[in-house]
C-alpha cells in the first residue's frame, strides 16, 4: 500500500519547518571576519648554515650538543727534485645542504667559519669553496690559521657572492680543504658554540599572505632551506607589544592549504587598525635585527555572533547534535506513514460501504418473492418452516 502525505497536510508542512529550523543553523555557522594582506617583498637578512654530521643546517643546536671533531691529513708531500718537499691541500669532505626548494638570492658579506685544535702548536690554511649544484657561489677563498693551539679557536674569514639562483631542486654544497704541516690538527663542529660554517645574506624564508580577526593572527611563509616548522623561532610585535614562542601564544604550527609554512597566534584583539611587526629566525635569539623580519598593518573587523552556541561546541557535540536532530526528523516520518495509512484504510471502508446496502435492498425484495411462494413444510422438530425462504436467505447471506 502506497503512503500519501496528502492525507495530512498540516502535520506534513510542521515537520518539513521544523527540520529546516534545526538543520539551517548547521550550515550557517558564523564565519569570522578576517582581514588579510599579501607580502610584496622580502629583505635578505644574515643565515649561518652550520657543518653537522649530516651535512649543512640552519638551526640552532642545542646548548648540550656534542661537537664533533674530524682530524686534518698531514699535508706534507716529498719533492722528487728538491729535498725539502713541499705542502699541499688535502681534501676534507663537502658538507652539504640537498635539494634547496626555492629560488633564492645570496650576497655578500660571506663568512667562512671553523674551530680548530691541536695537541701542540701549529699553522696552515685553510680553503672553501661555496657552490649551488656545479655552480660556484663564492670561494676558493683561503683562511691563513695561525697558532693552532690545544684550545680550539674560532676562525673566521670573508669573501664575495653576488648570486640569484634561477631554479631551485640543487644542492647548497660547502667544500673544505686543508694545507697543514703535520699531523694532530682537529677541525670542530656542530656544537652550539663551535659553528663552524657559512654565513651569507639571503631571503631563504619568505612571507607570503597575513590574516588577521578578532582572536588571532596568522602567516603563511616558505622556507627554501625545509627547517622543520617546530625548530622555527617566531617574533611577534603587536602594536610595539613582543609576543614570543615560549608564552603560549602560537595555537598551530603546520602547512595551509596552499601548502606555505603556517603560524598561528591566539590573540585578543579590537576592532580596528592594528601594525603587527613578524619575525622569523632559525635562532632561539630574540633580536629582531638577526630575523627575517615584516611589518603589515591590518584593519580588524568586528565578529558578529562569533561566540554563537554553535562556535562554542566542538565535533564531538556536533556529532552528538547531529544524531539527535535525525532521530527526531525520523520519528516525526514515522509518525506520519503510520498516520497516513490509517488514513487510507478509513477511506477505503468508506468506499465500500454503500455495496453492501444495495446487496441488501436486492436480497430484501428477492426473499419478499419467495416468501409470498414459499409453503410450509414439517421439520423433525414439529415446527413448520419455509424452504424456499430458507434456502434464499443462505444464499444471499452476507
Amino acid at each position: 500500500m502506497s503512503l500519501k502525505f496528502s492525507h495530512t497536510p498540516k502535520l506534513t508542512a510542521f515537520v518539513i519547518i521544523v527540520t529546516i529550523i534545526m538543520f539551517v543553523p548547521i550550515f550557517m555557522v558564523p564565519q569570522p571576519a578576517r582581514s588579510q594582506a599579501f607580502a610584496t617583498g622580502n629583505a635578505l637578512r644574515e643565515v649561518h648554515l652550520r657543518m653537522t654530521a649530516d651535512g649543512l643546517s640552519p638551526i640552532t643546536p642545542k646548548e648540550d650538543q656534542t661537537v664533533r671533531k674530524k682530524s686534518v691529513p698531514n699535508g706534507f708531500q716529498s719533492g722528487r727534485v728538491s729535498i725539502f718537499g713541499q705542502v699541499v691541500f688535502k681534501h676534507m669532505g663537502i658538507w652539504e645542504l640537498d635539494k634547496i626548494a626555492d629560488v633564492i638570492t645570496i650576497q655578500h658579506p660571506v663568512k667562512f667559519i671553523i674551530w680548530l685544535s691541536t695537541s701542540g702548536t701549529t699553522s696552515g690554511d685553510i680553503r672553501f669553496t661555496l657552490k649551488y649544484g656545479t655552480l660556484v657561489v663564492a670561494g676558493p677563498t683561503v683562511l691563513q690559521a695561525r697558532s693552532i693551539a690545544a684550545k680550539a679557536k674560532r676562525y673566521e674569514v670573508s669573501s664575495h657572492a653576488n648570486l640569484t639562483t634561477t631554479d631551485s631542486g640543487k644542492p647548497l654544497q660547502l667544500e673544505v680543504e686543508a694545507k697543514i704541516n703535520g699531523n694532530g690538527v682537529m677541525i670542530e663542529f656542530g656544537g652550539y658554540q663551535e659553528d663552524s660554517g657559512v654565513s651569507f645574506m639571503c631571503d631563504a624564508i619568505k612571507f607570503k599572505a597575513f590574516h588577521a580577526e578578532q582572536k588571532e593572527f596568522c602567516v603563511e611563509f616558505s622556507d627554501a632551506f625545509r627547517a622543520p616548522v617546530n625548530n622555527l623561532y617566531p617574533i611577534l610585535f603587536v602594536d610595539d607589544n613582543a609576543i614570543y614562542d615560549e608564552e603560549g601564544y602560537i595555537i598551530d604550527r603546520g602547512k595551509s592549504e596552499t601548502g606555505n609554512n603556517l603560524f598561528i597566534w591566539k590573540l585578543i584583539l579590537r576592532p580596528g587598525d592594528h601594525t603587527f611587526l613578524l619575525g622569523i629566525s632559525y635562532s632561539k635569539n630574540k633580536d629582531i635585527n638577526l630575523t627575517w623580519n615584516t611589518q603589515v598593518a591590518l584593519h580588524v573587523k568586528e565578529e558578529i555572533n562569533h561566540d554563537s552556541i554553535w562556535d562554542r561546541m566542538d565535533k564531538g557535540d556536533i556529532i552528538v547534535m547531529f544524531l539527535l536532530i535525525l532521530g527526531i526528523v525520523i520519528y516525526f516520518i514515522s509518525t506520519i506513514a503510520v498516520l497516513s495509512a490509517r488514513s487510507s484504510k478509513k477511506n477505503i471502508y468508506a468506499r465500500k460501504s454503500p455495496i453492501p446496502n444495495r446487496y441488501k435492498l436486492i436480497v430484501k425484495k428477492r426473499m419478499t418473492g419467495f416468501q409470498k411462494r414459499a409453503r410450509p413444510v414439517a421439520s423433525s422438530s414439529g415446527k413448520s418452516r419455509t424452504n424456499r425462504s430458507f434456502r434464499a436467505k443462505k444464499k444471499f447471506k452476507m
